[in-house]
């Protein structure tokens, strides 16, 4: 595993994130950043190659006025064809129980899950009941 020799003459994967708008600039954010995401991309680049396919707009932030940027993709939620499992907990302040059943809701054939004692960190706080959702949903999609 080693970087490529032009590594060190790259702009900082942040700063690309930082200029993420909705006039096109995501897609070169996402190649910036989305190396640092996988322990072995550079050997593997031709095989994570479609995850650089990014054509929504997934990084929220500040616009050039510091209001945040709205980000909204539910319309393309039924467009999903990929089998989901949606996990939330139920005292989720951030994307809790509400968000969850619409996000659920929306992508055909979603499994919602609730954890009853999580907050945002569900894999944190109920790892079993986590790990279980998880492993039977696999085991269903699997088979």
């Amino acid at each position: 595993m080693g970087l490529p020799a032009d590594a060190g003459r790259r702009e900082p994967p942040h700063h690309g994130v930082r200029r993420a708008d909705r006039h096109g600039r995501l897609r070169p954010a996402a190649r910036g950043i989305l190396p640092a995401y996988l322990a072995d991309y550079w050997d593997h680049r031709k095989e994570y190659a479609p995850l650089f396919s990014v054509t929504g707009t997934y990084i929220s932030g500040l616009d050039d006025r510091l209001a945040p940027d709205l980000v909204d993709d539910r319309d393309l939620l039924g467009s999903i064809k990929t089998p989901a499992l949606v996990i939330a907990g139920r005292h989720d302040v951030i994307c809790g129980p509400r968000w969850a059943k619409e996000l659920g809701g929306g992508i055909p054939g979603a499994e919602l899950v609730l954890l009853e004692n999580s907050g945002h960190l569900g894999h944190v706080e109920e790892p079993d009941a986590f790990a279980r959702a998880v492993t039977a949903f696999v085991a269903a999609t699997a088979a």
